[in-house]
């Protein structure tokens, strides 16, 4: 088990084309990638996300529940 190195620090001009994948954010890269596919959420639309992730959280909070329980 050793040290890894470090990464270098890029200049100006290589901004953001030095960080190896290893270090770079995954989320950062989606976004690169894929964040002009997707405009501005409506506020119809965030609702609907909103819902949708709520439902999710509480159907896993509940069968942990349930399982705490048994």
């Amino acid at each position: 088990m050793g040290f890894e190195k470090e990464p270098r620090i890029a200049s100006p001009e290589e901004k953001g084309k030095t960080v190896t994948e290893k270090y770079a954010d995954v989320t950062l890269r989606l976004l690169e990638e894929h964040g002009d596919e997707f405009g501005p959420l409506t506020p119809e639309a965030e609702k609907k996300l909103r819902r949708k992730l709520y439902l999710r959280l509480m159907v896993l909070l509940s069968a942990i529940n349930i399982m705490l329980f048994v």
